[in-house]
């Protein structure tokens, strides 16, 4: 994460230790449960000198290619599992997708047309994928995805992931600490 001033202000009023951030900088934590009976988390916070888009996706795509998800799924939810992996992590030998970062820069700042009316068409899954927070669309979208790796999907899938990690934080919103 990226934290500013007004950051690294506010962590610091927080913290119970006796140290404390100095400088403004591209920031990892490491949250470690120390009394799961009082929700108690602490959170260690490392400086890196990665640019913050992508410590994040290498972050999610290293905790996801050491987690045995065939232990915790099966069938369709294994599949779109594999999916969300597969968009995230993007390190198989000739794989389609581009990771989020990838796409959200070509989308940005290479693609001069990217505000054209054909643009628009290749982002009509994308938007109604994001339409509805449910989730019920980004599974069904999952659940018959092409196999055309067009613009139109690779957009579709970003889509995907937001809703995906939407309802992660969603579900785990009431156990973060936050005022």
């Amino acid at each position: 994460m990226s934290l500013d001033a007004s950051h690294i202000q506010r962590i610091n009023e927080l913290n119970e230790s006796t140290k404390n951030i100095t400088e403004k900088g591209v920031f990892l934590g490491l949250g470690t449960y120390l009394n799961v009976e009082s929700n108690y988390i602490v959170i260690k916070f490392k400086k890196v000198g990665s640019k913050p888009h992508k410590l994040a996706w290498s972050n999610i795509s290293s905790c996801l290619k050491s987690a045995d998800i065939s232990r915790s799924a099966s069938g369709v939810r294994l599949q779109r599992i594999k999916l969300f992996r597969d968009i995230i992590t993007n390190d198989k030998v000739g794989s389609v997708w581009q990771t989020p970062s990838v796409l959200r820069n070509s989308w940005n700042y290479s693609m001069v047309n990217a505000y054209d009316k054909s643009s628009d068409l290749k982002a009509k899954q994308l938007r109604y994928i994001l339409q509805n927070e449910s989730f019920d669309r980004a599974k069904a979208w999952c659940d018959r995805k092409k196999k055309s790796f067009d613009d139109e999907q690779l957009l579709a899938g970003l889509g995907f992931v937001c809703i995906v990690l939407e309802s992660v934080m969603s579900n785990i919103a009431d156990r973060l600490l936050i005022d």
